[in-house]
């Protein structure tokens, strides 16, 4: 077992064991061949995860945030986001063309967002202020989405704040 664990420290693709036979020679080559087709693969995703987080940078003044979606990155723009939701270890962002799964969290998200044209109104929602329609018992109404979005405790000062609500009793 010595050459096993020498043949271990340089990570091989394949290793085959004397006596072998025709079909462990195929075997291991298929096996070789796919590996590395995979490491290909995961390298070029890499490569590329790295240049978008890189030009994201560049492009943070433009408004994007990029999302992987089917195996490719999505750029959203910030003015297509309605809301940004927290489904436990996921955030959903729900976009004028469809909704995005990530694996973040609400505070990471938050921050990458910025708080110029988004507000957190709820534990589990963040809001693109201009999309706000109205307000209607403690819950917020946006512009041609369905669903209410409840303005949380720890939030309603700042919401009000930001949307210099202004309140009066006639």
């Amino acid at each position: 077992m010595p050459t096993l664990e020498k043949a271990k420290v340089v990570e091989p693709y394949a290793y085959i064991n004397k006596p072998f036979k025709n079909a462990d020679i195929l075997s291991a080559i298929e096996i070789s061949l796919f590996r590395h087709k995979k490491d290909l693969e995961r390298k070029k995703e890499k490569e590329l995860l790295y240049s978008i987080v890189e030009k994201q940078g560049k492009e943070q003044a433009a408004n994007v945030v990029f999302v992987k979606s089917g195996g490719k990155m999505v750029k959203i723009k910030f003015e297509d986001i309605f809301i940004v939701e927290a489904l436990k270890d996921y955030v959903t962002f729900h976009t004028t063309h469809g909704r995005y799964i990530v694996h973040a969290t609400m505070k990471f998200i938050e921050e990458k967002l910025g708080h110029k044209d988004f507000i957190r109104a709820h534990r589990s929602y963040i809001v693109r202020i201009d999309k706000i329609q109205s307000i209607e018992n403690q819950e917020l109404v946006l512009e041609n989405f369905p669903k209410r979005i409840p303005i949380g405790g720890n939030y309603k000062d700042e919401v009000y704040k930001r949307l210099n609500l202004m309140v009066v009793n006639l």
